[in-house]
């Protein structure tokens, strides 16, 4: 659906059609009212968040690069521990804990890639690799649900 807007401008309603030629990312100081600017995992305001970026082309051949924020990669995690309710107030710190050694062993990896990727003479500009003071996990969360595979 077309909507005319006065003074020949045209907008189109509807869903947005890319057809994707290549997608990549970035590490952006955020933008306030449109990125996580505080995390309360790690109690500090953000430095750096992702941003991912599409590159296509739309129905109409029209050349495109959308910057899509607040997309940030996840994973689960098996928790295998004590779920009474007395054994539970216990877990918090260890989540915090859990962030940090997995924000280090990501910076190991995105270290150890880069150095890779120079020693072998890719001269491509990388992707911002985390940095010592790179928050890389945002949000860790406890479910005590049913497992994974009993969900509906």
């Amino acid at each position: 659906m077309t909507q005319n807007l006065g003074m020949g401008a045209n907008v189109t309603t509807g869903p947005f059609t890319v057809r994707l030629v290549d997608v990549d990312y970035y590490m952006a100081a955020p933008i306030p009212g449109v990125d996580v600017c505080y995390s309360a995992l790690q109690g500090s305001a953000t430095q750096q968040v992702p941003v991912v970026r599409v590159f296509g082309a739309t129905p109409a051949g029209q050349k495109t690069c959308l910057h899509i924020h607040q997309a940030f990669p996840y994973f689960y995690v098996p928790f295998e521990g004590p779920t009474f309710p007395q054994e539970v107030s216990r877990i918090p710190p260890f989540l915090r804990q859990f962030a940090l050694a997995l924000d280090q062993a990501l910076e190991t990896a995105a270290a150890s890639h880069q150095l890779k990727s120079t020693a072998a003479g890719d001269t491509r500009a990388p992707n911002a690799a985390p940095t010592a003071t790179a928050q890389v996990a945002w949000l860790l969360q406890l479910d005590l649900d049913a497992p994974l595979n009993q969900r509906h």
